[in-house]
């Protein structure tokens, strides 16, 4: 388009300058509105490269420039619950909740694996935002990815997700957080410390969920990154994904692309949608 513009911008000028007005001057406008046309596309064609490069710096040029895959843990009943049905001649069985427009027929449902609802609304986040820069896009669980794990990722869930121990576990001692049981008893049953003894606990009110980059390879895999997105509770992790999603150009300002970070971004159980962020107390960096 940019270089047919001008061609034609070009060829009206050269035919309306042997012309008379009016339609010179019809020629001269339909030309110069070419030559417009030509260079507003070219400036959206900079701008997008600009926001690639920042994007391929930030997340990982393997994970930007070929494949975004988005990691999920899925879930199945516990063992004592399907041994006490056996037990009891019962099958699993699921219903769907109560609809405002009508009741839905009891009927057996198929869903051997589950997920949680605030995974997939994190994943949406992250889908949006990452639209359109990537080569294509996977889904898949996390258990899956541990049989292929030669890619770059994003993995949403926290201490429910195998991606967060394979990370704790590859890193050792060197790592940026740990997870512990929280000592009270409450909705979060566990809470992150990081390697300075910082303290990040969740509340009925408020929930604390982390963004964390890691380079597992950079000497053989300089442009893969995992990315960790999840919370100490539901709504932290959807609080995380909409964070990264809309200030990730904030969050490149803050860190170099050659270091490893963890964020802890404190999001309101009431609205996941507006977590918010102190650079000063809770970035930290390898």
């Amino acid at each position: 388009m940019d270089l047919a513009g001008l061609i034609i911008a070009a060829g009206l000028l050269a035919v309306g300058s042997q012309l008379s007005s009016p339609a010179r001057d019809v020629f001269l406008g339909i030309a110069t509105s070419f030559v417009f046309i030509t260079a507003l596309d070219l400036l959206i064609s900079a701008q997008r490269a600009v926001l690639n490069h920042a994007a391929a710096e930030f997340f990982g040029g393997e994970l930007v420039r070929r494949n975004v895959t988005f990691v999920y843990p899925d879930f199945e009943p516990h063992q004592e619950v399907t041994d006490a049905l056996k037990a009891a001649g019962i099958r699993m069985r699921y219903q769907r909740p109560t609809s405002k427009i009508r009741g839905f027929a009891d009927f057996w449902i198929d869903a051997p694996f589950t997920t949680a609802s605030n995974d997939i609304e994190a994943i949406l986040h992250m889908a949006t935002c990452l639209d359109g820069l990537g080569a294509g896009s996977s889904l898949m669980t996390d258990r899956k990815l541990l049989d292929q794990c030669d890619c770059s990722f994003l993995s949403f869930g926290l201490w429910s997700s195998a991606c967060t121990y394979l990370y704790l576990e590859r890193v050792g001692q060197a790592r940026l957080f740990e997870l512990l049981p929280e000592p009270a008893a409450g909705e979060a049953r566990m809470y992150a410390r990081t390697r300075n003894g910082r303290e990040f606990h969740s509340s009925p009110d408020h929930q604390f969920a982390m963004i964390l980059r890691y380079a597992p390879d950079r000497l053989h895999q300089p442009q893969r990154r995992w990315w960790l997105i999840g919370g100490l509770g539901p709504e932290g992790t959807i609080g995380a994904a909409w964070y990264l999603s809309q200030k990730w150009r904030y969050l490149a300002g803050l860190v170099p692309a050659t270091q490893d970070f963890v964020a802890f971004v404190c999001v309101p159980t009431i609205a996941p949608t507006t977590a918010y962020f102190d650079e000063d107390n809770d970035l930290f960096t390898s």
